[in-house]
C-alpha cells in the first residue's frame, strides 16, 4: 500500500497535517484549520502508488441546515453504463463498462437570503464551471466523499416569504469512482 500525507512548511521543517492510507483510488478528503502558509506539498510513500487525478486546496462550505440525499450512502451509490458487443448474426460476444459514476442528489431547505448571497451563489458559480469535492459525513466515514460535477442547472428557489428561511436548492452530481 501507500501513505498519502499533506504537509505544510513552518519555516524550518515540514509538518504533517493529514495522513491517509488509501485502499483504492477513491477520493481523499481532509479538513484543516484555515492558516496562512508559504509552502505545501503532498508526500506519497510506500510500495504501491495510487493514481492521482487531481489535488484541490480551497474553502469548505458547510450548509447551515441539514441536507437531504436521495438514495443510499455515497459509497453505495455507484452506477455503471455498459456496452454489449454482438456479432453480425446477433450472437452475444461480451460487454464492457463504458462509464462508471457515483450519482448524488442533494437538497437543502430553509436557507437565509444572507447565506444564499454570501455563500451559495459563489458555490453555484464554481459548480457550473468545475467539479467539487462533496462529503456527507467526512469526519465519520472516509468513503462518504465524492469528487463530482454538476449534472444540470442549479437554481435556488424562494419558497418562503421570510428572509431567515427563504431559499431551497436541489442539485444532482456525478462523482468519480475508482475502477
Amino acid at each position: 500500500g501507500a501513505t498519502v500525507e499533506y504537509q505544510t512548511w513552518d519555516g524550518s521543517a515540514w509538518t504533517t497535517r493529514v495522513t491517509h492510507a488509501p485502499a483504492d483510488n477513491s477520493a481523499i478528503f481532509g479538513l484543516l484549520t484555515p492558516r496562512s502558509i508559504s509552502k505545501a506539498r503532498i508526500r506519497i510513500t510506500g510500495t504501491t502508488m495510487p493514481v492521482i487525478g487531481v489535488v484541490y486546496f480551497g474553502s469548505v462550505v458547510e450548509f447551515p441546515q441539514k441536507t437531504a440525499y436521495a438514495g443510499a450512502e455515497f459509497q453505495d451509490m455507484v452506477s455503471e453504463d455498459y456496452r454489449t458487443n454482438s456479432s453480425d448474426t446477433g450472437h452475444w460476444l461480451g460487454r464492457y463498462v463504458t462509464r462508471r459514476g457515483q450519482p448524488v442528489s442533494m437538497s437543502v431547505n430553509h436557507l437565509s437570503e444572507v447565506w444564499k448571497s454570501a455563500v451559495l451563489d459563489p458555490l453555484i458559480a464554481d459548480m457550473r464551471s468545475r467539479p467539487v469535492f462533496i462529503a456527507d459525513r467526512p469526519g465519520i466515514f472516509d468513503k462518504s466523499v465524492a469528487f463530482a460535477y454538476s449534472t444540470g442547472p442549479i437554481t435556488p428557489e424562494r419558497t418562503i416569504a421570510r428572509a431567515t428561511v427563504a431559499y431551497s436548492v436541489s442539485f444532482g452530481l456525478v462523482g468519480y469512482v475508482a475502477a
